[in-house]
């Protein structure tokens, strides 16, 4: 019986010690949700510092670039950075020399409370989770760009002319809704050497909608060269 009183003795003191030692290490290392504020930008331009966690950017006097540091010197893995001004200056979130967001080398924020989460690896930031679908007014041709493409409707209100969207590569994933609110011509314009599927028959051929307002159509990039068309409401034809 005393030996066995022994063995309980030395079990509790040893995980009386485990746990004080658990705890220790638990306190000397702040935690992401608990320990780090939210720093409100409004300068032009922004160096991340490794400690920040929250990023809260106000264009509203001109339009900003978020500087990413290296991910190796990154204190918290975890980056949050949200648009909190209702001007049309843009955000743009530039990585640190090489090193890619979900393989683009900057991404664009564009309206009053979109956000992101980036989280750190070794060599790359990646997106955790953005904002909902933006919603974009386009008057006249514009290249588009890689992060522009998850999720945004375009509409051309306002647009007194025809206007042609140039795509980049596709990148599996990528979806998004193109809505004609004037009843003016809105081609869409794959990039060399991918194809819109189905609806053109070789590739860099785009589609050109009928100048009429309601037309419709979504497209999914189904591969890294091709989109595919899904729910196309209207007239959409080949064009080269």
């Amino acid at each position: 019986m005393k030996y066995y009183a022994i063995l309980l003795a030395a079990a509790l003191l040893w995980a009386s010690h485990a746990s004080g030692q658990i705890s220790n290490i638990v306190n000397s290392r702040p935690g992401i949700a608990y320990n780090a504020n939210a720093r409100t930008v409004t300068s032009a331009s922004y160096a991340v510092q490794a400690e920040d966690h929250t990023l809260l950017v106000n264009a509203s006097a001109a339009a900003s670039t978020i500087s990413l540091p290296p991910v190796s010197s990154k204190r918290y893995p975890y980056l949050v950075l949200k648009k909190v001004d209702s001007s049309t200056n843009t955000v743009t979130i530039d990585a640190n020399g090489s090193e890619t967001i979900d393989g683009g080398t900057t991404l664009t924020l564009f309206r009053q409370w979109e956000w992101v989460i980036l989280q750190a690896n070794d060599t790359r930031w990646n997106i955790i989770s953005r904002s909902s679908a933006t919603v974009r007014i386009l008057t006249s041709t514009t290249t588009l760009t890689a992060d522009q493409l998850y999720g945004t409707l375009f509409v051309n209100t306002g647009a007194s002319g025809a206007i042609v969207l140039n795509l980049p590569a596709p990148v599996p994933g990528m979806r998004f809704r193109v809505f004609l609110t004037a009843a003016q011509d809105v081609d869409i314009n794959p990039a060399d050497s991918t194809q819109i599927l189905v609806l053109t028959n070789a590739t860099g051929d785009a589609i050109s909608s009928a100048a009429t307002a309601g037309n419709a159509i979504e497209l999914v990039a189904a591969s890294s060269t091709t989109w595919v068309a899904f729910a196309a409401s209207g007239t959409w034809t080949d064009v080269n």
